[in-house]
């Protein structure tokens, strides 16, 4: 495999705050003026969040170069999330802060068993990472780039989600790959005609799509199982990638395609184990476009990621190599053309 350029990974950066479900707090005003100070509160833990934070970082463990592009406020939850990225060696120089503008608040209720049981995003359309404009991304953001990532949420609010169609845009003109997980959050937000609009022309830009199967890549394009959404979507794109949760993933590309089950792991918190999975892959495909090697990364990223509480927990290359020797039994399934 060759050693790549960097990862431009375009997202949400923030701290996600975990709140356990037997010790949780009641949310409220006095709660959420603790957390934005940065003050300990009984029953929350404090994990590396955000869409972009996650990518970025399970990139970087990983030993390929990562960028990240976004912006946080100046305040506890941004510093937070630029000090996690820090010991990884990853040059937030892109990664910039707003002193007008709030850092995303996510408060995450984990279940027993594992799952996120409601999740609290505040502010939304006013959070610092909305206000991405294109001086944030100037050309020498770009300079030596092996792919450009974008997380979905993105494309949801202005001004941001037209800075990160101009950034596809420009990416593209010049060879760049792009990738962009769909993040469609329908529990979220509607999927309306201005939006299913926008996310077409970004899909159009795309040499990689991710997306949940039932949730996202079945709905909006219209199919009736995930492998036919995963077919169409990647003659328009070059790669499409299903996630299946703990069921494993499929990608379809040009040539073809495979189907991964999942890797056995103990759960303790699903949060952000699809974002650890997109890293994965795209380590290991920025290096050598290999769709069989990159499904294998990207579930074993994510069968490490579950089994600790809350997301940014990914492997770094030598517990890669160790999950891929532990699960060599179970192998990608070659799909019918």
């Amino acid at each position: 495999m060759s050693a790549p350029g960097s990862v431009l990974c375009l997202g949400d950066y923030h701290a996600d705050i975990i709140l356990q479900a037997a010790a949780a707090p009641a949310v409220d005003a006095a709660l959420l003026a603790d957390i934005a100070q940065g003050r300990p509160v009984p029953g929350i833990t404090y994990a590396s969040g955000g869409v972009g934070g996650s990518v970025c970082a399970a990139i970087a463990r990983l030993g390929v170069p990562a960028r990240p592009l976004g912006v946080v406020g100046d305040d506890f939850l941004g510093r937070y999330a630029r000090q996690v990225l820090a010991p990884l060696g990853v040059d937030t120089t892109y990664l910039h802060t707003d002193p007008h503008r709030r850092t995303m608040m996510v408060l995450c209720h984990i279940a027993g068993d594992g799952e996120r049981s409601f999740s609290y995003g505040f502010p939304m359309e006013q959070a610092a990472d909305v206000f991405f404009y294109p001086q944030h991304a100037p050309d020498s953001a770009l300079a030596g780039a092996a792919a450009l990532y974008v997380s979905g949420i993105q494309l949801i609010f202005s001004p941001g989600c037209d800075t990160a169609i101009e950034l596809m845009e420009r990416c593209r003109s010049r060879g760049i790959p792009v990738a962009m997980d769909l993040n469609l959050r329908p529990d979220n937000f509607a999927l309306d005609d201005a939006l299913q609009k926008r996310y077409r022309r970004a899909i159009d830009l795309c040499d990689i799509v991710f997306g949940s199967g039932e949730e996202e890549l079945m709905p909006l394009i219209g199919a009736a199982t995930p492998l036919a959404a995963a077919r169409q979507l990647a003659a328009r794109a070059k790669v499409a990638v299903c996630k299946l949760g703990a069921q494993g993933a499929l990608v379809c590309g040009p040539n073809g395609g495979y189907r991964l089950a999942g890797y056995p792991a103990q759960v303790a918190d699903t949060v952000g184990a699809g974002d650890t999975f997109v890293g994965g892959f795209l380590a290991r495909y920025v290096q050598d476009g290999d769709l069989a090697g990159s499904l294998q990364w990207g579930c074993a990223a994510g069968s490490y990621s579950v089994r600790f509480t809350g997301a940014g927990h990914s492997p770094d290359r030598s517990q890669m190599s160790a999950l891929l020797a532990e699960n060599s039994h179970i192998l990608p399934q070659t799909l019918p053309l």
